[in-house]
């Protein structure tokens, strides 16, 4: 199970649209989530043109670069694996958080993004939209889990998934901004250490 939703066609690799998505991340990053047309049309060996063209325009363009970035994360935020019993479900929980760590951590977008740095409407609206899909589906993937015996009959799967989401997403933030930002590894513990006591609060409950 994933969390892809449905976001724009990916552009095939080496089109004019790739270079613009690739050459639109790098300078995302390198400006701290400040996008100029002029500038992207030259780093991505094109017309503005033909950027206006194939994108609508620069929110358009932020757009793809969210979709891309949120489409990936989509597809292992959630565990591939079946659950047997609750131990292993718990398992393929911290892998699945662990997994969604190292990508975030390894990806350089994940500043930009988790610190909402990208100042267009539009695209905090495709954010937004993301968000709710990936909301939507660990809402899904607790209510099976609590149908499985995994979570108590009482637990509030939607309110959960909003804690974990929404948790998991502001400790991201407060450590891709440390001037220092720790290793990965201790990023990981400290992610799964907070969803596992979200989990233990509704057990307890």
């Amino acid at each position: 199970m994933n969390a892809t939703g449905v976001g724009s066609k990916r552009p095939k690799r080496g089109t004019a649209s790739e270079r613009v998505i690739v050459a639109a991340t790098r300078l995302l990053i390198e400006n701290q989530g400040y996008l100029e047309i002029n500038e992207l049309a030259q780093a991505a060996s094109c017309s503005t043109g033909a950027i206006y063209h194939n994108f609508g325009s620069k929110t358009g363009v932020l757009t793809a670069v969210i979709d891309r970035y949120n489409s990936s994360l989509g597809k292992i935020i959630l565990p591939a694996t079946v659950a047997t019993n609750r131990d292993t479900w718990l398992a393929s929980v911290k892998a699945s958080t662990y997994a969604t760590v190292a990508f975030m951590w390894g990806e350089p977008m994940t500043p930009v993004i988790v610190r909402e740095a990208i100042n267009d409407t539009g695209a905090a609206a495709e954010t937004e939209r993301w968000l709710g899909l990936h909301l939507e589906a660990l809402t899904a993937f607790l209510s099976e889990a609590k149908n499985s015996g995994y979570l108590p009959p009482a637990c509030d799967t939607e309110a959960l998934a909003a804690g974990v989401a929404g948790g998991m997403r502001q400790i991201m933030r407060v450590f891709v901004s440390r001037a220092e930002p720790p290793e990965m590894d201790h990023v990981a513990r400290e992610m799964w250490e907070f969803v596992a006591r979200q989990i233990d609060q509704q057990s307890d409950a």
